[in-house]
């Protein structure tokens, strides 16, 4: 079992986890089953480009190359803990 420690943690974060990984939605957003429904997880100071077109912009070849490489970092089915640097313990589910 993999176990990866997504975003920043600092002296005030909330943890949440560990939770499985569903998919890979792009090379900087993860999808989770988080009190048994589907989140969205954006990567905290992960910017790439998109991998398909979408509100944020146009689908770029190296995004497609992005969601490949996290993809591959965090296969369906690993297990991550969540923190949130700026969340209050009461903002999260538990988990």
């Amino acid at each position: 079992m993999r176990l990866l420690l997504l975003l920043v943690a600092t002296l005030s974060a909330v943890e949440v986890g560990p939770v499985p990984v569903l998919k890979v939605i792009d090379g900087d957003t993860i999808e989770v089953q988080l009190d048994g429904k589907p989140e969205r997880v954006r990567l905290l100071y992960v910017d790439t480009p998109e991998a398909s077109d979408n509100d944020h912009g146009k689908a770029m070849p190296e995004g497609a190359k992005a969601a490949a490489f996290l993809a591959n970092l965090l296969p369906a089915g690993c297990v991550v803990r969540l923190y949130s640097p700026n969340a209050q313990s009461w903002d999260l589910p538990k988990s």
